[in-house]
């Protein structure tokens, strides 16, 4: 079966991953792969993660939750056969446009683009001090007991993310989820549109959170 390349969905923790892939999901993409729903699962394709993501970052050395931020140049075989094996028996369609999502992704870049080199690379970016900042106040981020170690730990994924921009080339997106927080909708439709997809005006209505302010949680 041919299917469309995918559209990789990263970034650092806390950036706004779940609401990029979920504007995607809500415009028609395919995400599958959750134990509920999708918005349960922050539009994350678990069994795709834990059957094949997790697995090869655990054989790459590389901490699975981000918290040594740093990419493997490890290359297994099959990647994109495994991949597409999984979401096809998930549901998945040839004309389907599909969505991987999750800052995993960026661990294991080189694999992702060797494996797809035709992949829409759609890069997460949020201010680093507001970055550091919220990682420092959600409770289930521990590795760091300061926003002055976050800070560094969220420079870090910045030259991360630099050298990926830098690998995949012109086939990519910068998103800025506060643009579209604070009602600029233009870079978020650009994508939309780019991958596609349709825009719903309505449905984004109901799906953005609302904040004038451009502020992210």
């Amino acid at each position: 079966m041919n299917l469309r390349p995918p559209i990789l969905v990263t970034g650092c923790q806390r950036s706004g991953l779940s609401m990029v892939a979920g504007a995607l999901y809500q415009c028609g993409a395919f995400i599958g792969g959750t134990r509920t729903d999708p918005f349960r699962d922050a539009y994350e394709n678990k069994q795709l993660y834990e059957e094949l993501v997790a697995p090869y970052l655990q054989m790459a050395g590389v901490p699975r939750d981000g918290s040594l931020p740093t990419s493997s140049g490890l290359l297994v075989p099959f990647w994109a056969e495994r991949v597409e094996s999984i979401l096809i028996e998930q549901g998945l369609r040839p004309d389907s446009p599909w969505v991987v999502k999750g800052p995993h992704v960026a661990l294991c870049w080189k694999q992702w683009a060797t494996a797809y080199p035709a992949a829409r690379w759609v890069i997460v970016r949020r201010d680093p001090g507001d970055l550091a900042r919220s990682c420092h106040l959600t409770g289930y981020m521990d590795s760091r007991t300061s926003e002055e170690g976050w800070r560094a730990w969220v420079d870090e994924w910045g030259r991360l993310l630099g050298d990926l921009e830098l690998g995949v080339g012109y086939c990519r997106h910068v998103v800025e989820p506060y643009r579209f927080l604070g009602g600029d909708r233009a870079q978020l439709r650009g994508l939309v549109e780019a991958s596609g997809l349709t825009w719903d005006e309505e449905k984004m209505n109901a799906f953005l959170p609302k904040n004038d302010k451009g502020n992210q949680p």
